[in-house]
C-alpha cells in the first residue's frame, strides 16, 4: 500500500471516530437531566422490625439511648460506649429531664417483658423498669444515676416471649 493510500485510510478511520464522538456528545448534551432524590434530615436512629414469639433478639438488633440522671459528667456517654462494645446500636445521649432522680440505673419502657428491654436489662444488672416519663426517643431508654456501677456481661440473646416490634438499626 502506498503512503497516500495509507494516509487516506487513516484519515477516513479518524473521521468516522470523530463523527461518532460528536454524535455521542450531542446526545449527552441534549439528554434530559436526571432528577436526583435528595433526602432531608438525618436518618432515623432505628427502625421497628417484627420479632415473632421464640425468635432470639441479639444486641445488634436493639438501639439504646442513655441519659444521665446524676452529676457525674460523661456518665451517659461512657455507658453508651460500653453498651455499643457489648453489641448494641447507639442511640442518643444527654441529660435526664429535670426532676428525674435515679440512684443506680433505670429503664423507661412500657413493658418490662419486651425482649429488647429484657436484653438491655440483663446487661445492666436487671434495673427497675418504669413507664417513660416524657422522653421522645426511639429504642430502649436507659437512665443512669450517680451510683451506677457499669455495664455487665450479659447474654448474647434472649428469646421473644411474644410477638413484638424491636427498634434497631
Amino acid at each position: 500500500m502506498s503512503n497516500a493510500m495509507r494516509s487516506a485510510a487513516t484519515l477516513a478511520v479518524l473521521s468516522v471516530l470523530v463523527l461518532l464522538a460528536a454524535v455521542w456528545g450531542w446526545q449527552a448534551v441534549t439528554a434530559p437531566v436526571r432528577e436526583e432524590v435528595v433526602e432531608t434530615g438525618p436518618p432515623p436512629l432505628c427502625v421497628d422490625r417484627a420479632v415473632a414469639t421464640g425468635d432470639r433478639v441479639t444486641p445488634d438488633q436493639v438501639t439504646v439511648s442513655v441519659y444521665n440522671a446524676s452529676g457525674r459528667a460523661g456518665l451517659a456517654n461512657s455507658t453508651l460506649e460500653a453498651l455499643v462494645e457489648a453489641g448494641f446500636a447507639p442511640g442518643r445521649t444527654g441529660n435526664a429531664p429535670p426532676g428525674v432522680e435515679v440512684r443506680f440505673v433505670r429503664i423507661w419502657a412500657e413493658d418490662p417483658q419486651h425482649p429488647a428491654v429484657r436484653l438491655v436489662a440483663r446487661h445492666l444488672g436487671n434495673p427497675v423498669v418504669r413507664p417513660n416519663e416524657g422522653l421522645d426517643t426511639p429504642g430502649v431508654i436507659v437512665l443512669v444515676g450517680a451510683e451506677f456501677a457499669g455495664v455487665e456481661d450479659g447474654p448474647a440473646s434472649v428469646p421473644a416471649r411474644f410477638d413484638a416490634l424491636v427498634c434497631g438499626p
